[in-house]
């Protein structure tokens, strides 16, 4: 029986796929400065003007990332095996169990992922645009609790004195529907030398408004445990039972829609919410020239809320005896452990960043590199559940010679929680066919998880076929 290491994971950027499919992100993550057009419906939507086309379309679009397992790793434990019937689910052997509770007990899981089915962008003038799009955001983080390593060192669950306490558990799916507007501000000549690089300046901003729904809900709360402790009857049989006591507090809801639905943003909701995004950008460009010679931008994104239609879970369980084998009463422990439900609504903000960034062309500097160097901060607000409060990033870009040379990023990015991550992206633009200019992006904000997949426990990957039409 072969293993397939790759299967799994094409199953996981399949099925479940942060925000990598902005080509600023393999840009050092330096989204804000370096999302443009049809891209900055979802980062900073003064990014949408200033460029060539009068029509923007992007096809469905995918990203997702991992941590807290390395791509081996995933694959091992859950990419299956293939075997003469097809391929089938890997049966973990008792040091396998124990290997996964240990690591998944010191680190959490996390799995972010992002489709977007349909975005759209009018520019009727180099100076207006008008766009739309719809988005699906996915965030699940686990962690086992504290005692899981113990447990599945155990032959036979409940065959010693089991105890767990704590764990993380969060999921949230939510759709977003964009309307955003853009135009020029301000422009003026502030040198009189035509082939400077610093001639024009212009000031762009934008404004985009999001409506929210959302799709599934889970978090276990703090404060959870369980204890089951063995005891050796006196009766003549000597069967065993169990002394059980726990207590466990969830929030939940889902809208029982499937994974098409869903990801279409289509799905029956079970909450709903508003946000807005800011975004302002200063250029400095020659007149004769579309990509500026420089840029700073400034950005406040996706700052909204959700409010959740939700139930709340909660079990108690006091020293409550569980006698004899437990498949004779499976239908007696259900009725006994039954959680108590009731309704429950809860608002949260949905994640929002804050970003302040700039970048360069090296030649206008009067350094001969064709590169493109980008720089970004950026302070996440809300939703701990995300991750990754603060960070900042580097990148360069290097544009092909021609239109058949692809363009390529690389770059790093850096935060609070985690190692610095390489990141890297090749966009390939192929000559227009009559008005039309097709766009292919490839993106990881992980090198080094593709390159070490034995090693580094963070992966992702993204991708997006867009294009635009001329003036006609």
């Amino acid at each position: 029986m072969k293993e397939q290491w790759w299967a799994g994971w094409v199953f996981l950027a399949l099925s479940a796929v942060a925000d990598a499919q902005h080509f600023g992100e393999a840009q050092g993550a330096t989204v804000g400065v370096s999302a443009w057009g049809v891209e900055a419906l979802s980062a900073n939507p003064a990014g949408m003007v200033g460029r060539p086309g009068l029509l923007e379309v992007s096809l469905p679009a995918l990203s997702g990332g991992m941590q807290g397992l390395t791509l081996r790793e995933y694959a091992f434990y859950f990419g299956g095996i293939q075997t003469p019937s097809g391929r089938q689910r890997r049966r973990l052997t008792q040091v396998d169990r124990e290997a996964l509770a240990s690591l998944l007990v010191r680190k959490p899981l996390s799995v972010q992922f992002r489709v977007e089915p349909v975005a759209l962008l009018w520019r009727p003038h180099r100076e207006h645009a008008l766009g739309i799009g719809l988005a699906t955001h996915g965030w699940l983080r686990s962690q086992l609790p504290h005692g899981a390593a113990d447990a599945a060192r155990q032959p036979v669950l409940g065959a010693d004195t089991l105890e767990l306490q704590g764990g993380t558990a969060s999921v949230r799916v939510y759709s977003v529907a964009t309307l955003a507007y853009a135009r020029t501000l301000w422009q003026l000549v502030m040198l009189e030398d035509v082939p400077s690089p610093w001639r024009l300046g212009a000031l762009h901003g934008g404004f985009a408004l999001h409506v929210y729904r959302g799709h599934a809900y889970a978090e276990l709360l703090p404060g959870g445990w369980l204890r089951v402790f063995p005891i050796a009857s006196w009766l003549w049989d000597s069967t065993v039972s169990w002394l059980v006591s726990a207590r466990q507090n969830w929030h939940l809801g889902n809208a029982d829609a499937s994974w098409l639905a869903t990801s279409a943003g289509v799905a029956p909701s079970i909450g709903w919410g508003i946000g807005i995004s800011l975004g302002a950008r200063w250029e400095w460009k020659n007149a004769d020239t579309v990509e500026p010679s420089a840029l700073i931008g400034f950005s406040l994104e996706q700052l909204g809320f959700l409010r959740w239609g939700l139930m709340e879970s909660r079990l108690v369980v006091r020293e409550d005896t569980v006698s004899g084998v437990l498949g004779t009463a499976w239908d007696e422990l259900d009725a006994r452990y039954t959680p108590l439900r009731e309704n429950h609504s809860r608002t949260e903000g949905v994640p929002s960043v804050l970003r302040l960034g700039g970048a360069v062309e090296l030649p206008a500097l009067g350094i001969g590199m064709p590169l493109r160097v980008s720089a970004e901060y950026a302070h996440g607000i809300g939703a701990p559940w995300a991750g990754r409060r603060v960070r900042g990033g580097i990148g360069l870009l290097l544009r092909g010679s021609n239109e058949w040379v692809p363009w390529f990023a690389i770059g790093t990015s850096w935060g609070m929680e985690g190692v610095p991550q390489v990141t890297a992206g090749i966009r390939w633009m192929p000559p227009k066919i009559g008005p039309v200019r097709a766009v292919l992006d490839v993106v990881t904000c992980s090198l080094a998880g593709w390159l070490l997949r034995n090693s580094v426990r963070s992966t992702h990957l993204g991708a997006r076929v867009w294009g635009w039409i001329e003036d006609l």
